[in-house]
This record gives C-alpha cells, sequence and structure tokens, in this order.
C-alpha cells in the first residue's frame, strides 16, 4: 500500500508487517493445536518436572525442581493437582 503523504513510498509498519507476521509471531500447525485445549495428564507434568535441571533457579514457590524429583512420591498427588489448578485457573 502506497502512503501518498510521503510521496508514495510504503509505509515504515507496511514493510515489517510480512517479516513480524512470518518471523517473530511463528503459528502453531493445526495438528498441535487442536491437542491446546485437552486436559493434562500426569505423564506430561512428570515428563516436564524430569526436563527441568535439578539445581537450576527455584521456582515461584521457592522450590528447586530437584526437590520434586527427590520426594516425587510423597509429593506427585499436590504437585499434578496444582499444575492442573493453574492450568484451569491461570494462576500458580
Amino acid at each position: 500500500m502506497l502512503n501518498r503523504t510521503n510521496g508514495g513510498s510504503p509505509l515504515r509498519s507496511e514493510l515489517y508487517e510480512g517479516y513480524l507476521s512470518e518471523s517473530i509471531c511463528p503459528k502453531i500447525p493445526i495438528t498441535e493445536a487442536v491437542n491446546l485445549g485437552k486436559e493434562i495428564s500426569v505423564d506430561e507434568v512428570y515428563k516436564a518436572l524430569h526436563q527441568m535441571k535439578p539445581w537450576k533457579a527455584p521456582g515461584v514457590d521457592g522450590f528447586h525442581a530437584g526437590f520434586f524429583h527427590q520426594f516425587l512420591g510423597t509429593t506427585k498427588d499436590a504437585l499434578f493437582e496444582i499444575v492442573t489448578n493453574a492450568f484451569e485457573v491461570g494462576v500458580l
């Protein structure tokens, strides 16, 4: 689109529009998008937990992932409930 106020040159925002939509804002493939509304499984929570480095910076609760790795037998039900609730309500 040409901007008549600047002699017919494209607007700066128009120049970046294609770049932004393709490079910075990728789209989720439809095959993955259908999974976004599914409920979280216990296996997903445990898999995500074990992908975290155990002694990196603690989470918002002050506990490292290593704490949950170490005491998973004791904390697994509460951890799954917290994660599930966070996704349902949108707040940790």
